[in-house]
């Protein structure tokens, strides 16, 4: 479990990076600070948290090329994707993309997001959150 300070600095740093954008992500990791405290590992969710801008940055930069390039992003895959959080995440920041996340084996940590996500995230157009992301067990 996170300790008062590191939880503290989380939620500045949540606030701060997508309050803007995704003020709800503060609930879905309050939510699972209290459902599923063992999967939120200071570490872990910083370096999701920055890769998830990054390639929401790709992605963004794709879409406003495609007109100019006549190609477009699909389909995103997260392979060897761990605990599943940056699938997640594009999955909720990109519902008319397909998201799939791929690894040896699924973990409960992916269920647990999934899960946050699913009963705290905002819908969006009439679809449920994550409606589009997908996980297949593979190597």
């Amino acid at each position: 479990m996170v300790d008062p300070f590191l939880r503290g600095r989380f939620w500045r740093y949540l606030r701060d990076s997508f309050g803007k954008h995704f003020p709800e992500f503060a609930s879905i990791f309050h939510h699972m600070s209290l459902s599923n405290p063992q999967y939120l590992r200071v570490k872990e969710l910083f370096e999701t948290l920055e890769a998830f801008k990054i390639t929401s940055s790709i992605i963004i930069m794709a879409q406003d090329a495609q007109v100019e390039q006549k190609y477009n992003i699909h389909t995103v895959y997260d392979l060897a994707c761990g605990h599943g959080l940056l699938g997640i995440l594009l999955a909720y920041r990109f519902p008319t993309k397909k998201i799939v996340c791929v690894d040896l084996e699924a973990r409960d940590s992916f269920q647990a997001f999934r899960s946050a996500f699913d009963e705290m995230g905002d819908p969006f157009e009439m679809q449920t959150p994550l409606s589009n992301l997908e996980y297949r067990e593979a190597d």
